[in-house]
């Protein structure tokens, strides 16, 4: 117990001293361990663990698409190579529709869809209108427009799933 109380705090202390990124991944007793300081989600330490099932509501742990990333890194908003923690809001056979400045999830208002980010900038957004199809799933934060989600970068391949996040703790 007290040796995991020390790396808790280490990875707090090593946390708090980050100010570069808004994530850190650490892995522990084979256990992956990542910070999260973003705003769309809750501030925290988060435990990755592998699963065979994912299912709504799961917190996971993914790399976007890398277009999608490498604009994110040009604009300051994350590293290229940081993966996202976001839930899944739909999986295969939900009906998701992205477009007309708003998204609905099995024709239920979910959110807003920006046009642009903070700084004005022009911010793309994914348009569909259909069931989510076989082998992907939705991400996203409905009550956080400025979340990055489903909304601006699409479908999620569960293949690309690193592992489902346990909030541990929360600062």
């Amino acid at each position: 117990m007290k040796k995991n109380r020390v790396m808790i705090s280490s990875v707090i202390a090593l946390s708090l001293a980050m100010n570069v990124s808004n994530a850190l991944e650490l892995r522990y007793d084979s256990a992956t361990y990542m910070v999260n300081s973003t705003l769309s989600m809750p501030k925290g330490i988060y435990r990755i663990t592998k699963e065979d099932t994912l299912k709504k509501g799961d917190y996971i742990l993914f790399d976007p698409p890398i277009d999608f990333a490498i604009l994110a890194h040009e604009r300051g908003w994350f590293d290229k190579d940081w993966p996202l923690l976001k839930p899944i809001i739909a999986q295969e056979g939900d009906h998701f529709c992205n477009q007309e400045g708003s998204f609905r999830i099995n024709n239920l208002y979910s959110g807003e869809v920006l046009t642009n980010d903070s700084q004005g900038r022009p911010i793309g957004h994914f348009e569909y209108c259909g069931v989510v199809p076989e082998g992907k799933i939705v991400v996203g934060v409905p009550k956080e427009s400025r979340s990055l989600d489903s909304r601006y970068f699409g479908f999620v391949d569960k293949n690309e799933v690193q592992g489902v996040a346990e909030l541990v703790w929360t600062y």
